[in-house]
């Protein structure tokens, strides 16, 4: 069988055409895949860095006999970053602890926070004691014999109290608007 060599050369280049076409197939589909494969690890990326940044804030009160008081919490890993707070003790509202918390005159707190305007940051996994007052501090002023009541009125005013807040994460995600922390 005698073959035109004109015709073996058309042929190899068909063959090298179909075999570069197919080529090109195969490496725009996998580029395609790896494509879609990078866009997914990039949304999981971002979901596990917004994620690590949330903050989640809470109010504890320290109840203890010869102690009372009242601590801000950020339980999230994220920093809270605080741009409304509201602290509340019945109808009043204050950013100043001391404008809601009764007990006369010349009690030494240890802690008595008071919030400024504007923005405010709590840390991730932080605790923050906003307030305390102690048995120890009470007979230190002078109050001895009346450090067991303002003990227990405070305990009473503090279970009256709330906070109001809106807040975001350090990317600027909100995560609560007039959330209230009790």
């Amino acid at each position: 069988m005698n073959i035109d060599p004109e015709q073996l050369k058309l042929v190899t280049q068909v063959t090298s055409t179909l075999v570069a076409l197919v080529a090109l197939a195969i490496g725009l589909r996998n580029e395609t895949r790896n494509q879609k494969r990078f866009e997914r690890q990039l949304e999981l990326s971002s979901k596990v860095a917004a994620a690590s940044a949330k903050p989640l804030l809470a109010l504890s009160y320290e109840g203890y006999g010869d102690r009372k008081g009242i601590i801000l919490q950020n339980h999230g890993p994220g920093t809270a970053v605080i741009t409304d707070l509201w602290c509340c003790r019945g109808e009043r509202r204050s950013k100043d602890l001391a404008d809601l918390f009764d007990l006369g005159w010349g009690i030494p707190f240890e802690e008595l926070s008071g919030f400024p305007d504007g923005t405010y940051y709590v840390p991730g996994k932080t605790s923050e004691v906003i307030l305390r007052l102690t048995q120890a501090a009470l007979e230190e002023a002078g109050k001895r014999n009346e450090a067991g009541e303002l003990l227990v009125e405070l305990e009473r005013q503090i279970d009256e109290f709330s906070m109001v807040v809106s807040y975001q994460d350090v990317l600027g995600n909100e995560i609560g608007r007039d959330v209230q922390l009790k």
